[in-house]
């Protein structure tokens, strides 16, 4: 699942993150890590936000999960901005951020797990040729 990669690289990162700068040993390792489980969190949260939308709303229902998710992206950057402006250090800073994450995302896996399916009916949906 895409949470739990993201959770994994915020947790690799915490561990790894130190004054020495390894590119590839933390940095390439943790963002490879982090854009495959973007990716795929992603599209499994449309999913999950568009499962109950009937097939005639599913525009505004797509866009409203987009709104949702940008709007949660801007409060994560501005809540790791804190993080790291209130740390003792740069390093403790993404240290408290990628913990948070990490955190973060393992409780949205695990509450994901909970979702009922709601498959929708192929005849529900109207495909234009």
């Amino acid at each position: 699942s895409g949470g739990l990669l993201i959770s994994l690289a915020g947790l690799l990162l915490a561990l790894r993150v130190s004054d020495e700068l390894d590119i590839v040993g933390v940095w390439i390792t943790v963002a490879t890590i982090y854009g495959v489980g973007v990716g795929l969190a992603h599209a499994a949260c449309h999913a999950a936000a568009l499962r109950t939308v009937s097939a005639e709303r599913l525009g505004i229902g797509g866009a409203m999960s987009r709104l949702a998710m940008d709007l949660g992206g801007v409060i994560t950057v501005a809540v790791a901005v804190a993080l790291v402006s209130t740390a003792g250090d740069t390093i403790a800073g993404v240290r408290r951020v990628s913990l948070l994450v990490s955190v973060a995302c393992l409780l949205g896996v695990i509450y994901a797990t909970r979702l009922v399916p709601n498959p929708r009916p192929v005849a529900e949906v109207d495909v234009v040729s």
